[in-house]
């Protein structure tokens, strides 16, 4: 999931996204920056849920709907990489009833 962050932020080809701190760094110095903020700023919202003690919430919510949302979540992960895992190269569809192509 940062691998997507970071490849949108620093494409390969075309103009990188307009980040000060990227000026006279090399792509994988622009990557490394990107993927090092991004992970700092999960830790700092996942330290402050905790601190706010969020997970109370989860106390409303029953086992089987927790159950199912983490299987949904690890079926989107699984699908979502296998195109990189396969090595195939998958076009992006757009527009309605994209989600049935």
């Amino acid at each position: 999931m940062v691998g997507a962050v970071v490849t949108r932020l620093v494409p390969e080809d075309g103009p990188h996204a307009n980040i000060t701190d990227f000026e006279g760094l090399t792509q994988d110095q622009r990557r490394v920056l990107v993927a090092s903020s991004v992970t700092f700023l999960m830790g700092i919202f996942q330290l402050a849920m905790g601190v706010l003690q969020v997970g109370f919430i989860v106390v409303y919510l029953s086992d089987t709907l927790v159950s199912g949302f983490t299987t949904a979540a690890a079926i989107h992960i699984m699908v979502s990489q296998l195109k990189f895992v396969l090595g195939l190269s998958v076009p992006g569809i757009n527009g309605p009833l994209a989600i049935i192509y």
